[in-house]
């Protein structure tokens, strides 16, 4: 009987750490929603493997991504940067509900919450942090852009462009690079060349996965499309300097 009593005094004294434990603070609960919110799209957007050819579609696509979470409730405040060629930025404020209060006794609020997305073409990283919140009007974003592509015949003509190359033009890093803007063609496509071992190396991109690679010597021209498997994270990607040895003209066995 003695023993039932204790066990029956210690749940009491109990009751009010459990209820204390409970009880969140209205600000610490918004956060908390926030970041669980915001974490959610970026995993999301990690797996569908995101790759943006302008700041505009990439705030386009935070914003599409949040209004599934929290429809109706996303303004853009900002947008910032070039992606495709660097580093771009999209600035959000989102409504958030959250409950606080003690387990049985729980009260919902709203309020606003800023965060800065931050996307990092050749790190390929994307990234968020909370802001403070501007009194400024939510943007209102254009037509989406489409994204840039490479022609299907890109690898037949820049091939063919870089054999009529003649002479000292073989070996002018300049010349090559004419010779691949003048025929692969597109809002948004990228060409770099590199020298390296005899050979000047060419590259074509558009975006993470669409990628021609070549390299033009005195005698001879090479032009290929690497596989996808050397494309992703962490591995060579659309490098120039791989063009310029040859690499990843095959798949890995």
């Amino acid at each position: 009987m003695r023993t039932a009593a204790r066990a029956c005094i210690a749940g009491l004294m109990m009751l009010p750490v459990i209820a204390g434990c409970s009880e969140r603070d209205p600000t610490d609960a918004i956060d908390d929603e926030g970041r669980r919110t915001v974490e959610d799209v970026i995993a999301e957007m990690q797996r569908a493997g995101y790759e943006f050819s302008t700041s505009v579609n990439f705030a386009r696509e935070v914003e599409q991504r949040l209004e599934m979470h929290r429809p109706d409730t996303v303004d853009v405040l900002e947008t910032a940067g070039d992606p495709l060629k660097d580093r771009g930025t999209v600035t959000v404020r989102i409504s958030l509900t959250a409950s606080y209060g003690r387990m049985f006794a729980s009260t919902q609020i709203t309020a606003g919450r800023c965060y800065r997305f931050t996307f990092e073409r050749y790190r390929h990283t994307l990234e968020y942090r909370k802001v403070i919140c501007s009194g400024g009007p939510a943007l209102v974003l254009p037509k989406r852009t489409p994204a840039p592509e490479l022609p299907d015949d890109a690898e037949r003509k820049l091939e063919a462009a870089l054999d009529r190359l003649r002479g000292a033009d073989r070996r002018d890093a300049a010349a090559v690079r004419a010779a691949a803007e003048r025929s692969v063609r597109g809002p948004g496509l990228m060409h770099e060349v590199a020298v390296g071992n005899g050979w000047i190396g060419v590259t074509v991109s558009a975006g993470r996965y669409e990628c021609l690679m070549a390299r033009v010597s005195a005698k001879d021209v090479e032009a290929w499309r690497p596989p996808r498997v050397y494309l992703q994270e962490g591995e060579m990607g659309c490098s120039v300097e791989a063009a310029a040895a040859g690499l990843v003209q095959r798949p890995p066995h």
